[in-house]
């Protein structure tokens, strides 16, 4: 028999969620028509490449401009700026509503909080009503995630291969779902059967190859279009040193949510929980250090990098919500016991 209390609940969470999707929206909104520019150049500079699309067809497979970014905005971006800023605000709810759908499927509880954990970021909520390309990847990789998640291994590979489309970090996101996948038992119990399911992760960038000496006649395009500045060497942007990230740790993690993400973490590495996640924000660290600390492939040090894991981020917060408030019911069950 059906238990009433338990449908009662997920109607609740369900509207909680919506209430938490909502006044997300509406934060995005009023940011977009009270700021009308953009915190950085690049964001008008993308503007301008979805934009002109419609006539330089060679923006479409610009490799500074990202395919799959340009070619998402090229529509709303012809009604205008705002128009387009308003299409990041929509990117960023669907985003958080992957993210809650995803806390769901991973059986958390009070999934809806994964919401607000994803939304307060705030460096994500910078980007909400700008025309920056992490917001759109952080969407992707959730929707990918999600498809792992229910064994759908080899649609979440081909959606996973368009990241390298939305930004440089889903190439080496490619590279770690490479290795999660050839760990994946439902994938064939045999380690070479799971290895044949990797050139999936090539589709986005062999549709981008092939889109662009569709557009340019130049078989190698991509190569000759890398920006100069993107140079394994050089530092660009000067270096820094190797904790620049953690000491930008508040810009990417609120000061008041962080010691939830940090419990959260050892919470989850405790009890090997959402590998995916803490896998994810660990790899994105260390890479970004990296290339923060020599300079290399034009690293600013942005922590606005950080975004593109923003799901992952929200999801380990979570975990930490739960923990701390399970064993303040614990104490407080002892004590009126």
């Amino acid at each position: 028999m059906t238990n009433p209390s338990g449908i009662g609940k997920t109607i609740g969470a369900r509207w909680r969620a919506a209430a938490w999707l909502a006044a997300y929206a509406a934060a995005g909104i009023a940011l977009a028509l009270l700021w009308r520019d953009s915190y950085q150049q690049d964001g008008g500079t993308h503007f301008l490449f979805a934009r002109d699309a419609w006539w330089n067809h060679t923006m479409l497979v610009d490799v500074w401009g990202r395919p799959l970014f340009t070619a998402l905005y090229a529509l709303p971006a012809r009604a205008g700026y705002l128009s387009a800023k308003l299409f990041t605000v929509l990117i960023c709810v669907v985003a958080a509503w992957q993210c809650w759908r995803w806390a769901e499927d991973e059986g958390l509880a009070r999934a809806e909080l994964a919401i607000p954990f994803l939304a307060l970021q705030p460096s994500l909520m910078l980007l909400t009503s700008e025309t920056m390309t992490e917001p759109l990847f952080a969407l992707v990789l959730v929707i990918a995630l999600r498809l792992r998640r229910s064994g759908r291994s080899a649609a979440a590979l081909i959606v996973a291969s368009l990241l390298p489309l939305a930004r440089p970090e889903g190439f080496f996101v490619c590279l770690l779902w490479g290795a999660w996948s050839i760990g994946d038992r439902h994938l064939g119990d045999a380690w070479w059967r799971r290895v044949r399911a990797l050139p999936l992760l090539l589709t986005g960038v062999l549709a981008w190859w092939l889109a662009a000496f569709a557009i340019t006649k130049d078989p190698l395009f991509i190569l000759h279009n890398w920006p100069p500045n993107w140079a394994p060497t050089g530092a660009e942007y000067g270096t820094a040193p190797w904790l620049d990230y953690w000491r930008q740790r508040y810009d990417i993690i609120s000061s008041k949510l962080a010691w939830l993400f940090a419990i959260g973490f050892i919470v989850l590495l405790v009890r090997r929980r959402l590998g995916a996640a803490t896998s994810l924000v660990t790899m994105l660290f260390v890479l970004h250090s990296i290339l923060r600390h020599y300079g290399m492939f034009g690293s600013a040090g942005y922590p606005r990098y950080f975004v593109c894991v923003a799901p992952a981020i929200a999801l380990i917060t979570l975990a930490g919500w739960n923990a701390v408030v399970d064993a303040f019911r614990r104490v407080l069950d002892l004590v009126t016991s």
